[in-house]
């Protein structure tokens, strides 16, 4: 900034304020009582620009943050875990909720922005990109009619009865 730039600033400033904050005589520059007692003002003002300055920079470099994540059970105790500390190794200062649910309240979750995203099967209702492709199991008695049979489908077992594992925390 020139000389004459700070000098226009100061006049604002001045008289914005209401109040003289440099006296001025015979080209020297002299702070008044009412400078004084406003300057750790000022400084504070500076320092908070640099602390605001600081975390936009954070910000667009993404040094911290807080990423929110719906998944199922499985998901979370066997991949998870895993690609969050890769992810940490590369930004440190990411932190992470995980909110596990069944595939329904990941969905719900993400369509109201409870989550930023959700790892879930698709659904019609959300924009997704496969992560990875996976297989089920059904495990059944070896009187089951369809025990012989090399694939199962989930029309063949639609109606029939299962049991299901969720374990829900919020």
């Amino acid at each position: 900034m020139t000389q004459s730039a700070v000098s226009h600033s100061i006049a604002a400033l001045e008289k914005n304020l209401g109040i003289r904050l440099f006296e001025r005589v015979n080209r020297t520059v002299k702070i008044t009582q009412a400078g004084i007692s406003i300057l750790p003002h000022v400084r504070e003002i500076f320092n908070q620009e640099e602390i605001i300055k600081q975390k936009a920079r954070e910000l667009v470099d993404l040094e911290f943050g807080l990423i929110k994540i719906g998944c199922f059970p499985s998901f979370i105790a066997k991949l998870l875990p895993g690609l969050i500390k890769k992810y940490n190794e590369m930004f440190p200062k990411i932190e992470f909720h995980v909110f596990e649910g069944d595939y329904n309240d990941i969905i719900e979750w993400v369509k109201e922005g409870s989550v930023d995203f959700g790892i879930s099967i698709n659904s019609s209702e959300l924009i997704f990109e496969p992560l990875i492709h996976d297989s089920m199991l059904v495990v059944m008695s070896e009187s089951h009619p369809l025990r012989d049979s090399p694939v199962v489908t989930i029309k063949d077992i639609a109606t029939e009865p299962y049991i299901i594992r969720l374990l829900l925390v919020r």
